[in-house]
């Protein structure tokens, strides 16, 4: 992991909530007196159950989404993911209304928003300086409805022209809710604003015919595929279109989108193996090592890495190769 950390990286699949640390996450809930420490235990020493990560989750937004913190926030995830190697870093959320904190979905971008310059910290006096670009891709959820979509994407134009530094628009959330149809019109929007796009595809089963009209869609990345990658006919048609997917190797396993062996022993490296990046690698397709959500998930890129290069017997040089790849991938 150290060889890993050394590497100068880029992150290209990150959601600003999924980067908050346990330790900013009690004290907003000691400022509010909520109790998070059950949500924040290990049971028996191991990483966090399932259901677990998704009470994470609400307890984050229910938090978290007011400015003071968003900045916090996003300063800390810039910070420790510069002490790990990362040089460029594009973080991902969804803009957020709430009017009992005097938050709208502009000031909240403004406020989760960090900055690309060498000094990724709010207080210069509490925090070091770190050599990182880091910017914002809004994400369109999937309970929104049209209407919210077309304005998400239009939000996100604004910003960019007004010098923020948002570089893009994902489409994200829960996989089960909305339909492909109701999102594309705002999705072939942001390709009209010169706005790049990447879409979360393939996480769960019963989705191939959206996964097919992403794919037709062509998005300038996707992400996960899991579900995409086993099914021939539509694996076929992504590894035509060559469109970059954002791998996340733990954010899969811990999700239980990689399936079960009973025949394994369960570890890390032996459930890694049954992941896709190994068939992505296998043929050439190209391909962005990432975290998803590395403090909820409790990884790091350079963990990423190191379990990649591990669960399929990459070289150094393999390795070196996979993030120079990710370079031509960045929405810079």
């Amino acid at each position: 992991t150290r060889y890993m950390r050394q590497l100068p990286k880029l992150e290209l699949h990150a959601h600003l909530n999924g980067c908050v640390r346990d330790s900013t996450l009690l004290d907003r809930a000691e400022a509010t007196a909520a109790d998070v420490r059950a949500l924040l235990a290990k049971p028996d020493g191991k990483g966090r159950p399932l259901q677990r990560c998704f009470d994470l989750f609400a307890a984050i937004h229910d938090l978290c989404t007011d400015h003071e913190s968003l900045r916090r926030i996003a300063a800390e995830a810039t910070m420790d993911f510069a002490r790990d190697g990362v040089v460029y870093l594009e973080l991902r959320t969804t803009p957020k209304c709430v009017p009992r904190r005097n938050v709208t979905k502009a000031s909240y971008c403004a406020a989760g928003e960090t900055c690309s310059s060498s000094n990724s910290s709010s207080n210069a006096s509490s925090f070091e300086s770190f050599a990182i670009c880091a910017r914002l891709i809004l994400s369109v959820d999937r309970r929104e409805t049209p209407e919210e979509a077309v304005k998400t994407v239009k939000l996100a134009a604004f910003l960019r022209d007004v010098g923020l530094d948002v570089c893009g628009v994902d489409l994200s959330g829960n996989p089960a809710l909305g339909h492909w149809k109701s999102f594309e019109p705002a999705l072939r929007l942001a390709r009209h604003l010169k706005l790049p796009v990447t879409l979360h595809c393939g996480e769960i089963h019963g989705t191939g015919a959206e996964e097919a009209a992403m794919i037709a869609f062509a998005p300038e990345r996707f992400g996960h595929c899991v579900q995409t990658s086993r099914d021939p006919e539509r694996w076929l048609a992504l590894r035509r279109s060559e469109i970059p997917i954002e791998i996340c190797v733990s954010s899969n396993v811990v999700t239980d989108s990689v399936p079960h062996d009973e025949n394994c022993d369960g570890g890390w490296v032996s459930r890694a193996r049954r992941h896709h990046v190994g068939q992505v690698h296998a043929v050439g397709h190209p391909s962005i090592v990432c975290t998803d959500d590395p403090g909820v998930f409790e990884t790091t890129l350079s963990r990423e890495y190191a379990l990649c290069a591990v669960a399929f017997d990459l070289s150094d040089d393999d390795v070196r190769e996979l993030v120079t790849a990710s370079v031509r991938h960045a929405f810079m």
